[in-house]
């Protein structure tokens, strides 16, 4: 009887042995296929990013209450909020920096008729620059800035009544353009000097403070002359230097070939584009293709 019982502790000991020894080999072949899955798969790219982006806003309430006060004033209330967003692009020697100010508030007053304006501002900055390679200060730059208000601005007369309004939705926007003057191809950079210029370069002369002086007087004119849209879209519509020619068109993350055929009545460019499709070019990025890709 016992011979039996040593035989059977034996066997019983030989099945689990080999059950556990099944498992670990099971364990180890599952952690080897995993470890060679994960060397077969390729490291993913990481998108580069030139883009740095910040967001800055503020609201504030104020109430003043004055009771028997023998020096007088007003009750008031007022709000006001404030945004200022910053988009950023940086590659190499080439930047792009945009910053977009939002900026409006209200004042109610008991000696005042009705509801005021404290503050009404929206500022749009956008600047473009390129460093210049072989030197350390020379920067080839473009600024663009626009200046404009919510809504109408009013003379607050105390205590009874209004004026006229003396500031509109748009009471003065500023664009700032910028003319190659005394460059020679020398001064500009390697990769731009087949595609630059300037007036030196065609004219043999240029004199800066006469050409400013030309340039006030144009705009002038200008401004007598167009005063009516269809004047406007007539005279763009002859300068107009995209129409017929091959373009492509970024709409948001989309781009499209195609021809510049016409404007429409707003301004926007009508495109056969190569798909067949017709479409009207309202917002995004127009390049013209010519000698040097699409420009």
């Amino acid at each position: 009887m016992k011979k039996i019982i040593i035989v059977f502790a034996g066997v019983l000991a030989g099945v689990c042995g080999w059950a556990q020894n099944n498992d670990a080999l099971k364990a180890v072949a599952d952690a080897a296929m995993e470890i060679t899955a994960a060397q077969e798969e390729a490291p993913k790219a990481v998108k580069p990013n030139y883009w740095t982006e910040s967001l800055k806003t503020n609201i504030k309430f104020g109430q003043t209450s004055l009771t028997n006060w023998a020096a007088g004033g007003d009750n008031t209330v007022s709000l006001a909020a404030f945004i200022d967003g910053n988009a950023n692009w940086k590659k190499d020697e080439m930047f792009w920096n945009n910053r977009l100010q939002l900026d409006y508030g209200f004042l109610y007053a008991s000696s005042k008729p009705i509801v005021q304006k404290s503050t009404d501002r929206m500022y749009l900055e956008s600047k473009w620059g390129y460093k210049a390679p072989s030197t350390k200060y020379l920067y080839f730059s473009a600024n663009f800035d626009f200046k404009s208000q919510f809504s109408t601005g009013y003379d607050y007369n105390t205590p009874s009544s209004l004026v006229d309004p003396n500031t509109g939705l748009v009471s003065a926007a500023i664009l700032g353009i910028g003319i190659n003057c005394l460059q020679s191809k020398g001064d500009f950079p390697p990769e731009l000097r087949d595609m630059a210029t300037s007036l030196a370069m065609h004219t043999k002369r240029c004199d800066p403070a006469a050409l400013a002086a030309a340039l006030i007087r144009r705009l002038q004119q200008m401004d007598g002359q167009l005063r009516e849209k269809k004047q406007i879209m007539a005279s763009y519509k002859a300068r107009c230097v995209t129409l017929g020619k091959e373009v492509s068109w970024l709409a948001g993350d989309t781009l499209h070939h195609g021809t510049a055929l016409d404007l429409d009545e707003n301004g926007g460019l009508v495109l056969h584009l190569s798909d067949g499709t017709t479409k009207i070019a309202a917002f995004g990025e127009v390049s013209i293709r010519g000698m040097y890709g699409y420009l």
